[in-house]
């Protein structure tokens, strides 16, 4: 008894100390887990900043090695608003190269997301509407994007009235795109003549105001005016590195050389041309260089993080082990087990039982709304014979009637009947009237036949000539047809 006893303490004491250590490693797990998580978001967080602060000062490839930084830290989902601000700012790189499809390309798998105090949605829609209308040739859509832009920019930055003349522009250049000279007449006009200092979004807004306005004074062959308002569209996207509005004032300038016959005008733009679109290329390389140079950078981030997980995995074998061998031991120490299961057992027993005698109380159910059945169906059948009975009665009794009476029945019910169908099938007999009007009401063949002294079988001739006359066919049913022939 004693040795029992010492067994069962020495047990206990034993799950009790694997329990505390499986709470300490649930205690740690929970504790590293988040530290873990929060220090990476707090350096996904500074590599943001750091990449839109490179991206305002124009250091392209430093602002890209951040920005992918930032994106290769979230992408897991680990800060979705993070992930959607450095991929923006990443797509925007290279749309301000001139390198449409490639932003395109960046900002496709992004959904949508309105970051309060950043600008990162605001740039978001704007490149949405430029590529939708230069790639797609879509400006209505690009329309829409920009006023959603317009709006955004309103609630979002109600006191800052210099980046909605930004996107004033942008939708000035839409309205010139898409044919509508009038509008985009009057936004050139409510830009320029502003009073508002728009620094330092001045060159942004003006690089395409400006182009604008020449296309415009172009169209109307006013090629002087067009040609002074491309160089200054050309200088205000030079300042801010705009490749897109400088390649767009280049070809300006490009087609007034052309209607002038000034071929040497022609050929320097031509050849500005030429070497803005060759330093785009290298751009494009120069980036992709610049990821790979990042590439490790990011594969020691990756390295990090699977050691984190490794090391998470292996927290988690061994809080499976310590739960595994903690109910084996319970297992063990519990003798009642069995008995639950015979209760179990005892229960289904039960449960079986149960259902039998359902089962049984269905069946009985059934048995009773079988003979129920059939009672009423011998009831029915007892109830039609009585019917035939009283139906033979009754036609034995009409039998008796005189065809006196019979067309006095017909014109009291209708009185109009003989003279219109007298009127309607002039063809017809009087006695193929009386017929058709004994028919209406319903006699039986049986009275119809003794009412005029004639056969079963001579009825039956008198309806086969009726329908002749009436012109019916074999298959049309007589009564029918007289009942629907004037109703009263």
């Amino acid at each position: 008894m004693l040795l029992e006893k010492l067994t069962g303490f020495v047990k206990v004491k034993y799950i009790a100390v694997l329990a505390a250590v499986a709470a300490v490693a649930i205690l740690g797990y929970l504790w590293l887990a988040p530290s873990g998580q929060q220090r990476q978001e707090k350096i996904a967080r500074q590599q943001l900043e750091e990449g839109v602060n490179a991206y305002k000062q124009r250091d392209t490839y430093k602002a890209l090695s951040a920005l992918q930084k930032a994106m290769e830290l979230t992408k897991d989902g680990l800060n979705d608003t993070i992930y959607f601000e450095a991929a923006v700012y990443n797509a925007l790189l290279y749309l301000n190269a001139g390198l449409l499809k490639e932003a395109r390309q960046r900002m496709k798998p992004l959904k949508y997301i309105e970051v309060k105090n950043s600008f990162a949605s605001l740039f978001y829609l704007r490149a949405v509407a430029i590529q939708t209308a230069e790639l797609d040739g879509n400006y209505d859509m690009a329309s829409k994007y920009m006023e959603q832009a317009m709006d955004l920019s309103r609630r979002m930055f109600p006191d800052n009235k210099r980046m909605e003349y930004v996107d004033k522009a942008n939708v000035c250049e839409l309205n010139y795109m898409k044919g509508d000279k009038q509008k985009a007449w009057q936004g050139v006009r409510e830009i320029e003549h502003t009073n508002l200092k728009l620094e330092p979004y001045h060159d942004m807004c003006f690089s395409e105001v400006y182009y604008v306005h020449g296309a415009l004074l172009y169209d109307e062959a006013k090629y002087d005016s067009a040609y002074h308002y491309a160089e200054k569209g050309y200088t205000c996207a030079k300042n801010i590195g705009q490749h897109a509005n400088e390649l767009l004032t280049l070809q300006l300038k490009c087609r007034i050389d052309s209607v002038r016959n000034d071929l040497k005008a022609y050929q320097t733009h031509r050849n500005a041309i030429d070497q803005l679109n060759m330093e785009l290329k290298p751009a494009e390389i120069l980036a992709q260089e610049a990821l790979i140079k990042e590439q490790a950078k990011i594969d020691q981030l990756k390295q990090d993080n699977d050691r984190k997980q490794v090391a998470n995995s292996l927290l988690i074998v061994l809080l499976v082990v310590l739960a595994v061998f903690f109910v084996f031991v319970v297992y063990t120490i519990r003798k009642d087990a069995r008995n639950k299961q015979r209760l179990a057992e005892l229960e289904k027993e039960r449960l079986d039982l149960e259902i039998n005698r359902k089962k049984l109380e269905n069946e009985l159910l059934k048995f009773k709304q079988q003979d129920t059945e059939m009672k009423l169906d011998r009831a029915n059948k007892d109830n039609a014979h009585m019917n035939v009975i009283l139906s033979n009665q009754e036609d034995g009794r009409r039998e008796g009637e005189t065809l006196g009476s019979l067309e006095n029945n017909l014109r009291l019910k209708y009185p109009d009947f003989m003279e219109h169908m007298k009127a309607v099938y002039p063809q017809l007999t009087e006695n193929d009237i009386r017929v058709l009007g004994f028919m209406r009401m319903g006699y039986s063949s049986k009275v119809i036949a003794s009412a005029l002294n004639i056969t079963m079988n001579s009825l039956t001739t008198t309806r086969y000539r009726l329908k002749k006359k009436l012109n019916l066919t074999s298959t049309d049913d007589l009564k029918t047809f007289i009942i629907a022939e004037k109703k009263e």
